[in-house]
């Protein structure tokens, strides 16, 4: 595959370490190819593009299953760059600067903070959670960061699930998350399915912890409204704001999922009683 690369091109180094790193253990990761230059990068029209040698995958969705947080990399200096295991650090940056474009344009945006308030609530319980897990809960060798994803969308496929300009290195709690608040989005979820799952899990008391805390935040909200910024298009704040509701059920229904394996710490607000 010759593709276009859309990311920062000051990662590529690191980015070609942690291929050559997990091409060794795990087959199905594509391999980076240099060009007869001894490069990373192509330049046609002034654009960067890169090859890969893609494994024998099909171009099927992924599953739930797919997601297994198996592939463990010594992060050191040189894969630093790839370490997103900063929650709380991202998340109140994200929040703050959500919230500085809003209430410095407030005629502007003003028809936004019923969603944004609600959500930001969200965000700092989510905060607070993961803060509080990781002062009081130790973790085991299944806490050890893996090769993770940034995100997951209605198009992603096996082929790109393996693809390494799309990885960066986390809990393997990230993964289980983002995956889990996309199928919800996409109302694609079936709660036997997700109980299965769920189940199966092998996470410490930490990482238990660590996957709730990361379904509170709501990354699909913050990354809507990035969007919106970025090209206008207000019409899935219709939609969000429909499903406020819905949400909360569902984050009930994985606590108690959860609660059956992992003594997890209660939210008070979420498990009350309507």
């Amino acid at each position: 595959m010759f593709r276009q690369y859309i990311g920062d091109l000051s990662l590529i180094d690191t980015i070609y370490e942690l291929n050559r790193q997990i091409s060794f253990s795990n087959t199905f990761y594509h391999k980076i190819i240099l060009n007869k230059d001894g490069s990373f990068v192509t330049y046609i029209d002034n654009k960067p593009y890169v090859m890969l040698k893609l494994s024998n995958l099909s171009s099927d969705s992924i599953s739930i299953f797919d997601i297994k947080g198996i592939d463990y990399v010594h992060v050191d200096k040189k894969m630093e760059p790839l370490n997103l295991f900063y929650w709380t650090y991202f998340w109140e940056n994200k929040i703050d600067y959500f919230e500085n474009q809003i209430t410095s344009n407030l005629f502007q945006y003003h028809f936004l903070l019923p969603s944004f308030y609600y959500f930001l609530g969200l965000g700092e319980n989510a905060i607070l959670y993961v803060k509080m897990a990781l002062e009081n809960f130790e973790g085991d060798k299944t806490d050890q960061l893996v090769v993770s994803h940034r995100r997951f969308y209605k198009s992603t496929t096996l082929i790109d699930f393996y693809d390494p300009f799309n990885l960066v290195l986390d809990h393997k709690t990230r993964d289980v998350a983002e995956y889990i608040k996309y199928l919800f989005l996409n109302a694609d979820y079936d709660s036997d399915v997700l109980n299965e799952y769920l189940e199966r899990l092998n996470l410490s008391s930490l990482g238990a912890h660590l996957l709730f805390g990361r379904l509170l935040f709501p990354s699909f909200y913050f990354d809507m409204l990035e969007n919106f910024f970025s090209n206008g298009d207000y019409s899935f704040f219709k939609k969000i704001e429909m499903e406020v509701v819905e949400y909360q059920s569902f984050l009930k229904e994985v606590y108690f999922v959860l609660k059956r394996k992992y003594n997890i710490m209660e939210i008070d607000w979420l498990l009350k009683e309507e």
